[in-house]
C-alpha cells in the first residue's frame, strides 16, 4: 500500500502518513481490474487484466483524487462490473463489493451495457463483433449532461450495430465529520506556520531596522571623533558599525582613511621624540613625507593631522634656532637666527625670541664698552646701533645707551684726545703679531753697570709710510715664558722711512737677569 499524496510505502495499519500526514484509505480486497469482453460461437468470453496499482496508474491516482472530492461513483460503478463477470462466468456466490463507510476504496471499472448489472452482447447485423472496451474513468471529465449529447450512447455504423451507454450517475456522497486530529492538520498546523513566518518576517525586519540605526549613529560618533583628532575612539566605533553592516561601502571607505590618518598620527608622535632628541635632519625629513601624504588627502579627517603638522614644524625650528644660537657670540650671527622666528607667535618661539633679544642686547653693549675705553665713539655707537637693527630699533636698553654715546661723542670732540687722534696712528698689537708685521725687531744687545741692565734693540721698519715720533710698547717675558712687565720707550730717531732701522733703550733690573725676552707688542706714531 502507498499513499495518494508522496507515494511512501504502508505497512497497512496506519491512519495517517508518517511522511506527509495524509489520511489513509484502506480497501477491502483488490480492485482495479479492468473487464474487457470478447464475442465467439459460444457466447461472451471474459477475461482479466491485471489489476493496476493505485501508484502506477494515473487514472487510479486521479480516481483517488476525486475521492478525496467526496464522490463515490467509481464504487458503485464496481460493484456493477463485479456482478455482471459473475453472471458471464456462472459464479453461484458473486461477490459483493463492501466498501467501509468510514473509508474509501479506490478500484477502477469498465461500464458496458444499458442497465447496472446486465449486458446486452447481442450483434444487430449478424456477424462477431468485438465487445468495446469501457475507456478509464476520469473524475475530472464531465459526467451526466454536462458530458453533452454524445456522452450517452455510441454508434458503430460498421457492424450496424448500436451499444447505448446510460450516463453514469454520481453515488451519493456521504461525508463524515472531521477529526480533531484532521481539524488540527488541516486548519492549525497551516495557520500556525502562517503566524510563525509572519513573526520570524517581522522579527527579522525589527532587528534589520534597529541594526541600520545603530550602524548609522556608530558611524556618525566615529566620524565625530576622527575630525576631532581623535582617531582610535573613532577607528573603535567605526569597527563596531563595520561589524553591523560589513557590506557598507561608505562606513568602509570613512574606515580606512581612519586608519590611515591614525598611521600619520603615529609618525607624528615618532618626530617629536627626534626632535627631543636634536636629531632634526630626520625629524625634517619626515615632516617633510607627512606633508606631501596630507595633501594628496582631499577628506576633512586628516585635516587635525594637518595642523599637527604645522605645529611640529614651528616647534623644529624653534628647537634648531635654540640649539644652534646657543654656541654663537656674534650679534650678527644670532641676529640672523633671530629674523627665523621673529614671526611666529607661539608660547615657545615668544620665549626663545626673549632669549635671543637678550643675548643681542648684552654682547652689544659689551663690544661697545670695550670701544669706549680706547674713546672709539664711532665704533662704540656703530656696535650698539647693529644690536638694534635685530631687535626693531625697541629695545629700551640699547636705546638710552646709543642716546648716551652720542651726547659724550659730541663734549669729546673739541678735547686734547681728539686732536692726537685726529693726528696719531697705532700700530697695534694685532698687526704686530701678523705673519707680516710692519716693524722687525733685531739682535737685543745687553750691557751692564753698576745697578741695571742697559738693554738695547733695533728695529726695521717695512711700512711703506715714515713713522714720525714712534713710541714702542714692549713686553717683558722671563726665560720660560713668564710675563714680567710692560716697558713704553721712545725711538732715538725722530723719524723711521720705510726700510730704515731705528735704535732703541731701556734700562733692565738685574734681578730679572739676562735671560729675558722682548717683544714690540705696540707702535704709536705721529702722522
Amino acid at each position: 500500500m502507498f499513499c495518494r499524496e508522496c507515494g511512501n510505502q504502508l505497512e497497512g495499519m496506519e491512519d495517517f502518513c508518517p511522511m506527509c500526514g495524509t489520511k489513509v484509505i484502506k480497501d477491502t480486497e483488490e480492485a482495479g481490474q479492468h473487464f474487457q469482453g470478447e464475442m465467439t460461437d459460444h457466447g461472451l468470453h471474459p477475461h482479466e487484466v491485471d489489476p493496476v496499482h493505485p501508484a502506477e496508474n494515473p487514472d487510479v491516482r486521479d480516481s483517488i483524487e476525486s475521492e478525496s472530492n467526496g464522490k463515490h461513483g467509481p464504487a458503485k460503478r464496481e460493484d456493477e462490473w463485479q456482478n455482471a463477470k459473475d453472471k458471464q462466468s456462472g459464479d453461484p456466490h458473486p461477490q459483493e463489493s463492501v466498501i467501509n463507510p468510514d473509508e474509501q476504496g479506490i478500484q477502477e471499472s469498465s461500464y458496458i451495457g444499458k442497465s447496472g448489472n446486465e449486458t446486452d452482447l447481442s450483434a444487430e447485423s449478424g456477424g462477431h463483433s468485438a465487445y468495446p472496451e469501457e475507456p478509464p474513468y476520469d473524475p475530472y471529465s464531465k459526467t451526466g449532461s454536462d458530458r453533452g449529447p454524445e456522452a450517452g450512447f455510441h454508434t458503430e455504423s460498421a457492424a450496424g450495430a448500436e451499444i447505448h451507454r446510460e450516463p453514469l450517475q454520481d453515488a451519493p456522497s456521504k461525508k463524515s465529520p472531521l477529526s480533531k486530529k484532521e481539524l488540527l492538520l488541516a486548519f492549525g498546523i497551516p495557520a500556525a506556520s502562517l503566524l510563525l513566518f509572519s513573526g520570524t518576517a517581522f522579527a527579522i525586519h525589527t532587528n534589520e531596522k534597529n541594526a541600520n540605526q545603530k550602524a548609522e549613529s556608530l558611524h556618525y560618533e566615529g566620524e565625530e571623533y576622527a575630525l576631532d583628532g581623535n582617531y582610535d575612539q573613532a577607528l573603535k566605533k567605526l569597527s563596531e558599525a563595520s561589524k553591523l553592516r560589513p557590506e557598507n561601502s561608505v562606513i568602509q571607505r570613512v574606515k580606512r582613511e581612519v586608519e590611515s590618518a591614525r598611521k600619520v598620527e603615529k609618525t607624528l608622535a615618532s618626530v617629536d621624540q627626534k626632535i627631543k632628541g636634536k636629531d632634526f635632519g630626520e625629524a625634517k625629513d619626515a615632516l617633510n613625507n607627512v606633508r606631501n601624504d596630507i595633501q594628496t588627502r582631499k577628506s576633512p579627517i586628516f585635516d587635525p593631522l594637518e595642523s599637527r603638522t604645522s605645529d611640529q614644524e614651528t616647534d623644529l625650528v624653534i628647537e634648531m634656532v635654540k640649539t644652534e644660537s646657543a654656541e654663537m657670540d656674534s650679534v650678527e650671527e644670532i641676529g640672523e637666527q633671530l629674523k627665523k622666528i621673529y614671526t611666529l607667535k607661539t608660547a615657545k618661539a615668544e620665549e626663545v625670541k626673549g632669549q635671543l633679544i637678550k643675548k643681542i642686547v648684552t654682547i652689544s653693549q659689551k663690544t661697545s664698552d670695550e670701544y669706549m675705553k680706547k674713546n672709539n665713539f664711532d665704533e662704540a655707537i656703530s656696535a650698539l646701533r647693529s644690536g638694534l637693527r635685530y631687535t626693531n630699533y625697541e629695545n629700551v636698553e640699547l636705546t638710552s645707551r646709543l642716546s648716551e654715546l652720542e651726547d659724550a661723542k659730541a663734549s669729546y670732540s673739541g678735547s686734547l684726545p681728539v686732536f692726537l687722534e685726529k693726528h696719531w696712528a697705532v700700530i697695534n698689537s694685532k698687526t704686530m703679531r701678523s705673519k707680516k708685521p710692519p716693524l722687525q725687531l733685531g739682535k737685543v744687545i745687553f750691557e751692564e753697570d753698576q745697578f741695571n741692565y742697559v738693554v738695547t734693540g733695533k728695529v726695521k721698519s717695512l711700512t711703506k709710510s715714515t713713522l714720525n715720533n714712534p713710541t714702542f710698547y714692549l713686553k717683558i717675558y722671563d726665560k720660560n715664558g713668564k710675563f714680567l712687565y710692560n716697558e713704553d720707550v721712545p725711538s732715538k730717531e725722530m723719524a723711521i722711512k720705510s726700510g730704515q732701522e731705528a735704535e732703541f733703550f731701556f734700562f733692565l733690573d738685574k734681578e730679572y737677569g739676562k735671560d729675558i725676552k722682548v717683544v714690540i707688542d705696540q707702535v704709536a706714531y705721529r702722522k
